[in-house]
């Protein structure tokens, strides 16, 4: 027993990092120790594997991409806080977000789907605002769930669903309560998963939720 827990606390999976080039440290690193330390951590150093500019280039060209003649951007240089000028009235339709495990588009009649498998949500395209070029926002459904509440691209690493202090966060849900919305989220799986019951019910308890939340097991 003592050899394993030895193992557990003395070795460190960055002692195989020897080398500047970080393919070489990942192909010595690729085995099993390496896939337990990556089930333990689960986090990856963003400096190390993804590539950087200064926050200066970064927001130039974001500011430049984000650009419309209705679009009035902020002073400041670092941030795309900006006014999007609407020439017609404002509506306040109901609103409803469904986010599917698993869903791919070719389950949808619309997309060629001769099953039959979503009825109902075939049924409400007609009578809804559908967007049918809209892509994932990452490779697993929390990263959906990410994208619709705080309405971000994926980020590197883990999901903020997931990540440690990430109470208080701008989403989508303030914005309609901003509007006089209700908002409410009901969600039929296990609340302990993925870290969602925390990250709705007490993370975003400003933005996602009001008095009539309901989360169900």
């Amino acid at each position: 027993m003592f050899i394993p827990v030895a193992g557990y606390f003395l070795v460190n999976n960055h002692l195989k990092n020897i080398c500047s080039n970080n393919y070489v440290n990942e192909l010595a690193g690729n085995g099993t120790y390496e896939f337990g330390a990556a089930f333990c951590n689960n986090k990856i150093d963003y400096h190390q594997f993804y590539r950087e500019q200064n926050d200066t280039a970064n927001l130039t060209l974001l500011r430049k991409m984000l650009q419309a003649p209705n679009v009035t951007f902020s002073t400041d240089p670092l941030s795309i806080e900006r006014k999007i000028q609407n020439d017609n009235p404002e509506h306040k339709w109901n609103v409803v977000l469904i986010s599917g495990e698993s869903l791919s588009g070719d389950y949808l009649k619309y997309f060629g789907n001769k099953e039959n498998i979503t009825p109902y949500l075939d049924s409400l395209i007609p009578k809804s605002l559908f967007f049918s070029n809209f892509y994932a926002s990452g490779t697993r459904t929390v990263r959906g769930l990410e994208a619709l509440s705080l309405v971000i691209p994926p980020t590197p690493g883990q999901s903020i669903v997931r990540r440690p202090n990430n109470e208080g966060l701008f989403s989508l849900g303030s914005v309609f309560k901003s509007k006089g919305y209700e908002v409410n989220y009901i969600y039929g799986g296990n609340s302990f998963f993925d870290n969602m019951g925390y990250f709705l019910a007490i993370t975003a308890i400003k933005c996602l939720i009001k008095e009539t939340y309901r989360m169900h097991w």
